[in-house]
């Protein structure tokens, strides 16, 4: 399947990269872009194109519209898969920022495609996984808290069965591997090896902080570009500081990179200068009390060693609790076993609400100043008083 000019174009998106996409294609006037579609109660749009409800919008399908583009973007705001599934939406095309090309001339560059069956298969949006929890830059406050594992608790065969129960359950349009650091990870090509085959269209991410990228294998470079997976830095002052051989190494390689939210180009725009936590042990506070609302990471799922949840703190608060004697529980709600799921949709419709642990994240969070290689964490950089 493809999109040609003679389709009438719904878009589904409303962030700057999809605001830039659709003015390319209103300026352009080779598509045609009829419309928005949105799950949300009020939404305003700055390209003066009609909106519609997704729940009240399949009576308009062919006679409107007739093709869904998906310019979806971090933070995530909302999940909409969902709802087109429930509205008997069928197929949907789905454009990433971090793509080599996005347009060849006016045309959309077909490579920057995905194209999946609502019908056929559950759509997960965006999943984290884990492929090492330790990390060499050791940062203050880290949310994966990677500064306290002395030693890595996941492994390749946890990782290949998770890849295989997601494979079973979901098409995924973007799949994060992190940490933690990637790059201390050996053998890093089995695992990007492993991955793409089961995931053929997805886009591919590898989060790491550049330190370790002069020193990455011929066979870690060749899985990378074989695969048409991406490394996705993020940049610290230590990683400033040698960007330019990093680069250097990269583009060298010609290993497709980006930096921070999805920049193809580094500039001191992205450096991390500070951290914040909202995270506390006190969580006798309402839902709406607490930092759900704000989250920026509520759609910032995660999988690792065959349990799923709605975000990386409930699947690592164990190493708080081993390391400091906190009491941080974790419900049965929190996390659930990936491959005792019956109903994919039904999981993703748990995931997209509150969970119990969100109590524990205050709706006030704290700022500090970034810092690196602590040798002596101490539990205040966790978490707020």
């Amino acid at each position: 399947m493809r999109i040609t000019k003679d389709n009438k174009i719904a878009v589904i998106g409303d962030n700057a990269f999809s605001a830039d996409v659709v003015s390319k294609l209103l300026r352009d006037d080779y598509y045609s872009v009829i419309c928005y579609l949105t799950n949300k109660t009020e939404q305003v749009y700055s390209n003066n194109l009609p909106v519609y409800r997704i729940s009240e919008a399949k009576h308009l399908f062919n006679s409107v519209f007739d093709t869904i583009l998906i310019l979806d973007d971090m933070p995530y705001q909302s999940e909409f898969y969902y709802d087109l599934y429930m509205n008997n939406f069928d197929n949907v095309f789905i454009m990433t920022k971090e793509s080599n090309n996005l347009f060849n001339g006016n045309k959309i560059d077909e490579n920057c495609l995905q194209v999946y069956n609502l019908q056929e298969k559950p759509i997960l949006k965006y999943i984290e996984m884990h492929i090492t929890d330790q990390c060499n830059l050791k940062c203050k406050g880290c949310t994966h808290f990677s500064s306290l594992f002395d030693k890595n608790e996941t492994n390749f065969e946890n990782f290949c069965n998770d890849v295989d129960e997601l494979s079973k359950r979901f098409n995924i349009p973007i799949i994060r591997l992190m940490g933690g650091e990637a790059l201390l990870i050996k053998d890093l090509y089995k695992y990007l090896n492993y991955i793409r085959q089961k995931f053929p269209q997805s886009k591919i991410f590898v989060v790491s902080n550049g330190l370790l990228v002069p020193k990455m294998s011929d066979e870690i470079c060749e899985a990378f570009m074989k695969n048409n997976i991406v490394l996705n830095m993020t940049i610290y002052q230590t990683t400033y500081k040698q960007i330019e051989n990093i680069e250097k190494f990269l583009s060298e390689k010609g290993i497709t990179h980006f930096y921070g939210q999805g920049h193809k180009e580094y500039s001191r725009n992205d450096l991390i200068e500070n951290f914040h936590t909202c995270l506390t042990t006190d969580n006798n506070r309402e839902i709406k009390d607490s930092g759900y609302s704000k989250c920026y990471g509520k759609y910032c799922w995660m999988l690792r060693n065959g349990l799923i949840s709605k975000c990386c703190y409930p699947l690592l608060v164990y190493k708080l609790n081993e390391k400091y004697g906190t009491d941080f529980k974790v419900d049965s709600m929190d996390c659930y076993k990936l491959s005792e799921v019956n109903n994919s949709w039904d999981l993703i419709s748990k995931l997209s609400n509150s969970i119990p642990f969100c109590k524990y994240c205050s709706n006030q969070s704290i700022e500090f100043k970034w810092h690196g290689f602590v040798i002596n964490p101490n539990l205040n950089d966790f978490i707020k008083e």
